[in-house]
């Protein structure tokens, strides 16, 4: 991903043939993704197979305009099933599979097109990048087989976590992992709301295999990530009570219990497992921060410090992969600041929030959390200017120009003010709340007309959001309309009395 132009234009300048791949796909319901995906890859695939689950909304229309071959199948609770019917329909030399919440880059596709002309493996593990916060430096890596020749034979096992790995075993196919990376937003907020059916699935699953690590891993995962913790840590213990022979289980388990116990409030447990966990992994850094982590809830900022400063060090004398997990010196510096602003020691906050540009300055997120305390500290014009930086990144990102109108309108910056809100809206970030601040906005200016129509839009989007319904009151009296006005402040004062 960091290669510059020239270096992906010698990757793509290949004389020989490039064997020929078909992309399968199984979806269903995935008209917010499927775009993205496709269109990453539209120009690697010789065929896009894409088989269809049961999909009510754009997905196969989406599908058919990337000239995708489209088959249809009944869904049964087997995600293995619907994958293995995406294998039937390929023709092509080689099977590249990714799901509709992943994507690849312009590097990684040229280095696919450079392996297959020399490919002497079977099979090939792609780095799987998983991103669990939008805008974050965040992320661990999980290798799967994602790319593999078109041989019969092959299927997927696992009703939920499927992979191809058990017939690869049976086959005895050559296999080996790539430098590549796919992409996959599919474990952030708004995505895992999607995911909740398959609890279900995962729960008549263990009922037959009640000590299988994998499922007792799967569940659990699944229990932590729709926040059940007590039921994630139950089982996440019995995945470490067992023989797995899969060792990232054991460690993501560790990993898991203490961030379930974090999830609780119950930092004590989750600080005694992190001394366990420490124990038996001693150069790891990710022990430590979630020990910083405990410790902050805690208030015990000087402890929380110290496994920061730790785990900084353990980070910066290797380059770390702890099996599919990795931890950069950016993610720590931001929790520095963010501990040392939890404890009132701003100075030391802004140190560190810098530190964490230094690093990445495309990353918005602490030129926020700079804003923020600049704004405490009464430090407006630092406070707009951090603000700046982050739009001058994200022009097009609506959250922005809110926070950015919502101080300009403190310091009665009206006019920005108004265009910041404006622009929100127009980017799609139409709701109650700002319409209510753009037509106040308009009402500090006198322009009552254009108040009223936005404060008229607010109420459209919710009918007793008081505070719009005590600007437009007040817009009435201004324009002289005292029987709307006095209606307005009825239904206000009905509305304070609930």
């Amino acid at each position: 991903m960091n290669k510059n132009n020239s270096e992906i234009k010698k990757l793509q300048t290949v004389d020989h043939r490039v064997p020929t791949i078909s992309l399968c796909m199984m979806v269903k319901n995935e008209e917010k993704n499927l775009s993205k995906c496709l269109e990453s890859v539209k120009d690697l695939a010789d065929e896009i197979i894409i088989v269809d689950t049961g999909s009510s909304d754009r997905t196969v229309e989406i599908a058919k305009s990337y000239g995708a071959k489209i088959y249809y199948f009944n869904w049964c609770d087997d995600f293995s099933k619907a994958r293995n019917e995406t294998l039937k329909y390929a023709t092509k030399e080689w099977i590249f599979s990714i799901d509709a919440d992943e994507y690849i880059d312009e590097e990684n596709k040229a280095k696919i097109r450079v392996l297959l002309q020399s490919a002497d493996y079977d099979a090939y593990g792609i780095n799987i990048k998983n991103f669990y916060i939008a805008h974050s430096p965040a992320y661990d890596i999980n290798v799967l087989i994602r790319l593999y020749k078109n041989t019969h034979g092959l299927y997927y096992s696992g009703v939920i976590h499927n992979d191809i790995e058990e017939s690869i075993r049976k086959l005895k196919l050559r296999v080996k992992i790539t430098d590549i990376f796919i992409y996959h937003t599919g474990y952030l907020p708004g995505e895992l709301k999607k995911k909740k059916g398959r609890l279900k699935i995962l729960r008549e699953w263990h009922k037959k295999e009640p000590d299988s690590p994998i499922i007792n891993f799967y569940l659990a995962s699944k229990y932590h990530a729709m926040g059940y913790e007590s039921s994630a840590i139950k089982h996440f213990r019995k995945v470490i009570d067992s023989d797995t022979p899969y060792a990232h289980f054991r460690l993501f388990s560790y990993i898991y219990i203490i961030d379930a116990y974090n999830g609780k409030k119950d930092p004590d447990n989750a600080l005694e497992w992190c001394s366990k966990s420490i124990k038996l992994y001693p150069d790891e850094c990710m022990f430590n921060v979630h020990a910083a982590h405990s410790y902050s809830l805690k208030d015990e900022y000087i402890d929380a410090v110290r496994e920061l400063k730790i785990a900084l060090k353990k980070c910066q004398l290797v380059q770390r992969r702890l099996f599919y997990m990795e931890m950069t010196p950016q993610v720590i510096y931001e929790m520095l600041g963010e501990v040392y602003e939890s404890a009132g020691l701003k100075d030391k906050a802004i140190f560190y929030y810098n530190k964490t540009i230094e690093t990445d300055r495309n990353y918005i997120v602490p030129y926020l959390k700079l804003s923020r305390i600049y704004e405490q500290q009464n430090e407006l014009e630092k406070a707009m200017e951090s603000y700046k930086n982050a739009i001058s990144i994200q022009p097009d990102n609506p959250v922005l120009y809110v926070l950015f109108g919502g101080l300009l309108l403190k310091t009665l910056n009206v006019d920005e003010a108004c265009n910041c809100f404006e622009k929100a809206i127009l980017l799609g970030q139409k709701t109650c709340e700002i319409c209510n601040k753009l037509g106040f906005g308009y009402m500090l200016k006198g322009l009552y007309d254009k108040a009223i129509f936005q404060l008229e839009e607010a109420l459209k989007l919710n009918s007793e959001f008081v505070p719009a319904l005590k600007n437009l009151a007040l817009c009435y009296q201004k324009v002289g309309d005292e029987n709307k006005a006095v209606e307005v402040f009825t239904k206000v004062r009905r509305l304070e009395k609930r």
